[in-house]
């Protein structure tokens, strides 16, 4: 299947849209199509108000955004029709991405765009900044070029870019001419093909060594006394125990994979609120992305490329795999672990213990925000960023449901093993609960505050009631700093306090995870120090690409929001 894209050509007349298909017509070695322009009608009537196109009823915000030639002015595909111009969709073949264009060949026979791109397209929007500046660029390239047909295969525009979206819009524009746009450049993460594959060898192997030691050792961790006891310490300590108690069964595979089942079943067929996404491509997984040719930012290496994935968002009819993956289920598999280790504490003892009440709280208030803000989910990071591939695919199915639940299990394997509950003194307890519900209040307003402003920046806001909504969820009048390029950056409610208050809160929750068990075993805190790296790789990431992308923007914003986790510290 091809990817969504769209195509938006600002023009200024009638001419001016016959200039364009013409050059077009040329380029591609057929004849202007009959029809697409009609002859211009009769000036309207002196009671007829404007001609300007159509944007929106006269009370919307798009409406009067346009009427008032706001610098942020939504554009779509409908509004963008100039005079006498009859709809038809036009052939378009889905091409890599995005800073070097390329002339095609003749002989490379387009292909049309399916259903779902075109729906996905009609909605797609585009400030009209981010294309005119492209514009005038690429049609003199082409006028330059079309006098020297010979030389199609051998001409290039390299255009330098770290804007994602001037790049998204580049592609379009030069996909809409029948040019080639792909990136020449290849940025490595992780360490490369070497660091990619020591953690596909690696994560699985120390899920593996952690579930030996809450199942054997309370939680300890344990290693081979010398250089002579590795072998056997590996086949007695190790293997012979995997084989024994976490060897893959057809019990276990039909109990996991019959939830994933079900989970699709539900996400494929129950009914609920449908939210447009930032503008990117939906492609095949890996293997079939390769064999059609519909890859996105790909290195070349296979190792590497497997790890990272070729996709950005693939798709089984309306389910978007990698959100689906992401939201409906670790988080609801984390919340059934914990509550079967607090079953499990009741049925054995008769009682319950507050650290194990903890956790199933804690649990219970993530898995209910990924829920409940669902909706806010396709503006985020790694929807719209990362491509789907080992890296999400197993953390998503393994790593988040079967690693974050180590303190419930941990509390519950203590008790069994020592018959000796884990407990504290009321202040600590109190102290921990009031920790985990004030971080969580962060954690949750601070992610509605972002994803809420960015879906009323991209038209797809919708209020929802879903329990809980909590106050200062939604800020009314956000104050915020204007790029060149028509980004936003908000700098009100907590991202005004600091630059990421919402990573703050998480790792605040994460480090109680880990307190409430106490300190008699690392792995409750593994959760917190893996999140911890993960969070400032990320954040180095993020501040990295938005100094490159926004420029003296960005040190404005700086200024503004000096701190990145805590106000006056850091």
């Amino acid at each position: 299947m091809n990817s969504p894209q769209s195509t938006v050509i600002f023009v200024h007349s009638t001419a001016h849209w016959e200039a364009i298909q013409k050059q077009r017509a040329q380029l591609l070695g057929v004849k202007p199509e009959p029809g697409l322009i009609k002859k211009e009608k009769k000036a309207a009537p002196p009671s007829v108000k404007s001609k300007r196109p159509n944007v929106g009823s006269e009370i919307s915000r798009r409406r009067k955004r346009w009427v008032n030639n706001h610098p942020q002015a939504v554009l779509y595909a409908e509004d963008l029709r100039p005079p006498g111009y009859i709809y038809k969709h036009c052939n378009t073949r889905i091409l890599e991405q995005d800073t070097m264009i390329k002339s095609r060949p003749q002989h490379i026979v387009p292909t049309i765009l399916n259903r779902h791109i075109r729906r996905d397209l009609k909605k797609t929007h585009i400030s009209q900044g981010l294309v005119t500046k492209f514009e005038s660029m690429l049609m003199e390239f082409i006028d330059t070029w079309l006098d020297d047909l010979e030389q199609l295969d051998n001409v290039y525009l390299q255009i330098a870019s770290n804007n994602q979206f001037e790049r998204y819009v580049v592609h379009t524009l030069s996909q809409y001419y029948g040019l080639e746009s792909f990136n020449n450049e290849v940025h490595y993460e992780f360490g490369g093909p070497v660091g990619v594959c020591a953690m596909m060898i690696g994560f699985p192997c120390l899920m593996y060594y952690f579930w030996i030691s809450l199942e054997y050792h309370q939680g300890r961790l344990i290693y081979p006394t010398s250089l002579l006891q590795v072998k056997p310490w590996i086949v007695n300590e190790i293997w012979n125990k995997i084989k024994v108690g976490a060897y893959p069964s057809l019990w276990a595979t039909q109990v996991y994979m019959g939830y994933v089942v079900f989970s699709f079943v539900l996400a494929y067929c129950m009914p609920g609120p449908v939210v447009e996404g930032l503008p990117i491509p939906s492609l095949n997984v890996y293997v079939s992305g390769i064999l059609n040719h519909q890859t996105h930012r790909m290195s070349g290496n296979f190792v590497y490329d497997y790890f990272m994935g070729s996709c950005l968002n693939p798709r089984i009819g309306p389910v978007d795999l990698k959100m689906w993956a992401e939201i409906r289920l670790p988080w609801p598999v984390l919340f059934y672990l914990s509550l079967s280790c607090l079953l499990k504490q009741y049925e054995t003892y008769g009682t319950v213990t507050a650290p194990a009440v903890f956790m199933v709280l804690a649990h219970f208030l993530y898995v209910n925000a990924c829920q409940k803000g669902e909706e806010c989910i396709p503006t985020s990071w790694d929807i719209f960023y990362e491509k789907d591939g080992f890296m999400l695919i197993f953390w998503n199915m393994a790593g988040v449901p079967f690693t974050y639940c180590y303190s419930s299990i941990y509390l519950m394997k203590y008790q069994l093993t020592t018959g000796r509950a884990i407990t504290h003194n009321i202040f600590y307890i109190a102290s921990l609960f009031s920790i985990l519900l004030l971080a969580y209040y962060v954690f949750d307003t601070g992610n509605s505050q972002k994803n809420r402003f960015r879906m009323e920046q991209n038209g797809s806001f919708i209020a929802r009631n879903a329990f809980p909504q909590l106050p200062w969820g939604h800020i009314r009048n956000p104050t915020y700093i204007r790029t060149e390029h028509g980004n936003l950056l908000l700098t009100s409610g907590w991202w005004g306090i600091c630059r990421k208050p919402h990573y703050t809160a998480d790792l605040t929750m994460a480090i109680s995870w880990g307190l409430i068990t106490g300190s008699g075993s690392f792995l409750p805190y593994f959760y917190f120090c893996f999140f911890l790296c993960v969070l400032v790789h990320r954040v180095s990431r993020d501040m990295e690409r938005c100094a490159k992308k926004y420029g003296s923007d960005w040190e404005k914003y700086c200024e503004r929001v000096p701190y990145i986790f805590i106000p006056y510290v850091f």
